[in-house]
């Protein structure tokens, strides 16, 4: 019998197939801070995550008889994998989890950031009529900077594409002859930065992506560029200086806000 712990929440259908095996016992408890999980670990052969879960060095080297570390999604950032791999436990991730739900939600907030409809349905529930201000701007014939062209990028710009927007689309493993086929145009950072209307990101969060959008992107992008993280949030910098006068449009997850941010 092998015992695995879930330590975020995971929705029970899921786990099904993993509560019904005779060979497991699954046992879930989603409240554990660091130190209680340090406690509890050392009898689970198996760890399930999302998120919330901060697999880190402490946790991995108190788990004396941890075979596997799984985290029910995309990334991995929330895992120590050097602390993992060194003591012999292998982490997976499930990569196709959520990739149509994470591109059909990337193609909701570029729709509701270019219209303003967060602010303009708020506008209307305080009993304001303000066609005007709220009008925003059309997608079609705009251009839209991909930064990640896996398999969530990819699709984001498919469904782009159907809006009339052309696709400017990074990604160190995007060959040219992928990008043909898909009528994509591959371009690097500083291309999408000085071109691009709209920018959506999605890359895992690595020390070679950490902050790629940042203050030299910045400087270089149309005032009037839009963006939207649906990844990491340390990928896009916040924390820059450019001109006074540049007006930006940030949607940041998530926290599901959309943001305006005067930078100054």
């Amino acid at each position: 019998m092998y015992k695995i712990l879930v330590s975020d929440p995971i929705s029970p259908e899921g786990l099904k197939k993993l509560i019904e095996h005779p060979d497991f016992e699954v046992i879930i408890d989603t409240e554990l801070n660091e130190q209680q999980l340090i406690e509890a670990i050392p009898q689970y052969q198996g760890l399930i995550v999302r998120s919330q879960t901060q697999v880190t060095q402490a946790v991995i080297e108190a788990a004396t008889q941890l075979k596997v570390i799984a985290r029910a999604g995309v990334g991995v950032d929330n895992i120590d994998v050097d602390a993992a791999t060194k003591n012999g436990v292998i982490v997976i991730n499930a990569p196709d989890g959520n990739t149509i739900s994470a591109t059909e939600h990337s193609m909701a907030m570029i729709l509701s950031m270019a219209r303003n409809i967060p602010q303009a349905h708020q506008s209307l529930k305080n009993g304001e009529w303000d066609r005007k201000t709220y009008r925003g701007t059309e997608l079609y014939n705009k251009t839209l900077g991909v930064i990640g062209a896996g398999r969530i990028g990819l699709g984001v710009a498919k469904r782009a594409q159907s809006f009339g927007m052309h696709i400017l689309a990074f990604d160190p493993y995007l060959s040219e002859d992928k990008a043909k086929e898909l009528n994509v145009t591959r371009a690097s950072v500083d291309e999408i930065a000085e071109q691009a209307d709209f920018v959506t990101v999605h890359t895992p969060l690595t020390p070679k992506t950490k902050g790629i959008v940042g203050k030299a992107f910045f400087e270089k992008a149309k005032p009037t560029l839009q963006i939207i993280n649906v990844a990491r949030g340390g990928i896009i910098d916040d924390k820059f200086k450019v001109l006074p006068s540049m007006f930006l449009k940030v949607n940041l997850l998530p926290t599901h806000l959309l943001l305006r941010m005067m930078i100054s």
